[in-house]
């Protein structure tokens, strides 16, 4: 767990966080998955969820994916989300959040952290900026196999 100056703390995320988890990914992506699937997803998937904590309430997460592929020699990461409670923003959580992220990679040996945003969310493009991240060229396609994916 890590503490910082300000009132809360960050820590890896645990079975019995998932119904706050869940109320967090309702207010970030308008649904989430049941609790127990959240619960699952901790305690098993590759990716790995850190949580900031205040007072009891969990205000924010980031979540991290380890990547492999042939092609390249090293590892890298994912954060494949992140976000703070509206009520949290602008003191330090997303900042030190992502900073936990990066220092996790680090550890986990990867080259090189990716993440995307949305292109009018600005406030966040700035943060992964002063925070190192470069804006690429890249282009992010997808293809939906099923229609129960939100």
């Amino acid at each position: 767990m890590i503490t910082h100056d300000a009132p809360f703390t960050i820590r890896k995320a645990a079975p019995g966080d998932e119904h706050q988890l869940g109320d967090l990914n309702r207010a970030f992506n308008g649904t989430s998955p049941p609790s127990d699937h959240i619960r699952r997803s901790l305690e098993s998937r590759p990716e790995v969820v850190f949580v900031a904590e205040e007072e009891n309430a969990l205000i924010g997460f980031v979540a991290l994916h380890l990547m492999h592929s042939f092609c390249y020699d090293a590892p890298w990461v994912e954060i494949t989300e992140a976000y703070v409670a509206p009520s949290s923003r602008r003191n330090g959580v997303g900042t030190a959040l992502l900073q936990h992220g990066l220092r996790m990679a680090k550890e986990l040996g990867a080259a090189q952290v990716w993440l995307r945003t949305g292109q009018d969310n600005h406030a966040a493009q700035r943060m992964y900026q002063r925070a190192g991240f470069e804006v690429t060229s890249e282009v992010v396609c997808r293809h939906f196999l099923s229609a129960h994916i939100p």
